[in-house]
């Protein structure tokens, strides 16, 4: 009897479905999706360019969302405290590395990421002491610099001098503490007088604008800024109100009536960002990714805009536009 349950039971051990087992090693084996953190400072849908750009470089390089890479998205509402929450949340979920807009939410993925790569579209990472030099970034944070500012600022300080050639003091509105002497120098060589108005965050944003309507001047620059992204239709308001001349950073200020835009092409840096993200994920350090330089800036023009502040745009500045909306 006890021979014959012993047998019965090395029966019923030998009877398991191969199946089962060739399921199990599938599973076993079946390759990780990769998993980034992206961030961005304002609500959902006011990163313009920036995730189109991003999505259109991941599918260059073969990549689909939800099927071989999967994306976690983190909006702030504006609101830069909340980013080390967000960096908190996105290295729990055990992220590969963080999609990072903008060195405050860099740095904060520096101090509380716990190590984890970033890939970022920053303004002078160096400068800012997010890298130790564009060609050997040295850390965990490599990706596409706007380091080149300065000649991007006076080109477009030029552009609006001869767009409403009468101008002689022009607010310039900026996000960041970074000196630009050489804007103001170009602004002296061409009869402007350049009066700097800070705006880091969006309180700081609606000070600096009542500041700017007291300060009599005649045109207005904003420069590339993801705060300025965000409240884009106030500043425009803003302008137009006051009859100011004004030329933006943000490609998307001219499709919400802006006049005009010299800037570079966030579209182009984003699409960037994700060849960094693919050398990441198959091994590659930031330490040893040089850092790249925005390569593509584009004049956009409202001429609806020109027209009813009474502005007649040169031929030869629309000669130079990317794009000119009727």
């Amino acid at each position: 009897m006890r021979r014959r349950h012993v047998l019965a039971g090395i029966a019923s051990v030998a009877v398991v479905p191969p199946w089962c087992c060739a399921s199990a090693l599938a599973q076993a084996t079946q390759p990780k999706i990769p998993r980034i953190g992206y961030i961005w400072i304002g609500p959902r849908g006011t990163d313009g360019e920036i995730m189109p750009g991003f999505q259109k470089g991941l599918a260059e390089l073969s990549y689909v969302e939800g099927r071989n890479i999967l994306i976690d998205y983190r909006y702030l509402d504006g609101d830069y405290a909340r980013a080390v929450a967000a960096v908190d949340e996105l290295a729990a979920l055990k992220v590969e590395l963080f999609l990072a807009i903008g060195g405050t939410i860099v740095r904060a993925g520096m101090t509380r990421g716990g190590g984890i790569p970033i890939v970022a579209l920053a303004a002078d990472p160096v400068g800012r002491g997010l890298a130790q030099s564009l060609a050997r970034p040295g850390g965990i944070v490599t990706g596409v610099s706007l380091h080149e500012y300065d000649q991007y600022q006076t080109r477009a300080l030029q552009l609006l001098k001869e767009t409403a050639p009468n101008i002689r003091r022009v607010a310039l509105l900026h996000s960041t503490d970074l000196p630009n002497s050489r804007l103001i120098e170009t602004g002296k060589s061409i009869g402007i007088e350049v009066k700097t108005f800070r705006a880091g965050s969006l309180p700081e944003l609606q000070g600096a604008l009542i500041a700017v309507g007291g300060a009599k001047v005649h045109g207005l620059m904003a420069l590339a800024s993801p705060i300025f992204a965000i409240k884009r239709k106030d500043i425009i308001a803003f302008a137009n109100h006051h009859r100011l001349p004004a030329i933006y950073g943000n490609p998307e200020f001219t499709d919400d009536g802006g006049l005009m835009v010299y800037g570079p092409s966030f579209f182009e840096m984003s699409r960037r960002l994700a060849s960094f993200v693919d050398r990441i994920l198959k091994g590659a350090k930031p330490a040893d990714l040089p850092f790249e330089q925005a390569a593509q800036f584009d004049l956009k023009v409202n001429l609806k805009t020109a027209r009813e502040l009474g502005l007649t745009v040169p031929a030869l500045v629309l000669q130079q536009a990317a794009e000119v909306i009727e």
